[in-house]
């Protein structure tokens, strides 16, 4: 014998509780509703993406952001943004931010022009001897994007953890050591990419991100979840202020954004699809 289940289209009939901001996707027997572009949630419930606290174009319009040495803006790709000569002392600087203990994300848009040959080299970070927390690409792993953060005490809070492209394009993960050789491991020069760390204070994990894809994450157990305390006033662009004297970051930056909560993936996505 045979049975028919005659399914109910709650999204047509109008039966379903999704949000208003949320779009109803019939399934059989039930629904799955899915916050809308722009907004975060269940799909029941949706919240209006905030705007970002901190959003620094690197364009030239910023009135708070200092370049030094042979930092300067310069058209490239159609746009203004900023440049970093991978010289020593090239670098910018933006005013510190509250983040100390709360959850935030940082993302940026990078195009790297040269690939460190010794040393990292940082992104954005809090280089307050010692730093406390810092976006970097490593030459040590095989110039993969990496993260960290240090504690109270001034140790390791969230070991450095990395992530890459493969030179087919894929996304890589892993931390240290690594188990890919160095000619597969490669963040691909002369290439825009969206760079995206999130902590979570409450889930003390920290979450790499490229392109808008999870590139990893990593889990602390510790209880000392806060970054340094320290009056340094300063963020720093592309500066390890630890060893002034080696190279910088070599190549363009734009679209620096600090956000006061661990973005879900796709918020991250949003956020980089809308710039």
């Amino acid at each position: 014998s045979h049975y028919f289940v005659e399914d109910t289209d709650e999204c047509s009939s109008g039966s379903h509780d999704c949000s208003a901001d949320a779009y109803c996707n019939n399934t059989v027997g039930s629904f799955i509703c899915t916050c809308k572009a722009g907004f975060s949630g269940d799909g029941k419930e949706c919240k209006r993406f905030k705007r970002f606290r901190f959003h620094w174009a690197l364009n030239g319009s910023d009135p708070n952001v200092s370049l030094y040495n042979n930092a300067s803006y310069q058209n490239t790709d159609g746009r203004k943004v900023l440049y970093l000569s991978g010289a020593q002392h090239s670098y910018a600087e933006t005013p510190a931010l509250p983040i100390r203990a709360i959850s935030f994300s940082i993302m940026c848009w990078i195009k790297v022009l040269s690939l460190p040959s010794n040393h990292p080299v940082n992104i954005y970070s809090d280089w307050s001897a010692p730093h406390q927390f810092r976006i970097f690409i490593s030459s040590r792993a095989h110039h993969s994007i990496c993260a960290n953060l240090r504690n109270s005490r001034r140790r390791e809070m969230l070991d450095s953890f990395c992530c890459c492209l493969l030179r087919s394009g894929d996304l890589c993960k892993a931390s240290f050591p690594f188990m890919f050789s160095h000619n597969q491991r490669k963040i691909i020069p002369n290439r825009w990419m969206h760079v995206a760390f999130t902590w979570s204070r409450d889930r003390k994990e920290g979450v790499l991100f490229i392109d808008g894809i999870i590139g990893g994450s990593r889990r602390v157990s510790s209880a000392l979840l806060d970054l340094n305390e320290n009056d340094h006033t300063v963020f720093d662009i592309g500066l390890k202020r630890d060893d002034m004297n080696k190279p910088t970051f070599d190549g363009y930056m734009r679209d620096l954004i600090v956000v006061d909560k661990a973005l879900s993936g796709d918020e991250v996505k949003y956020v980089k699809d809308i710039l």
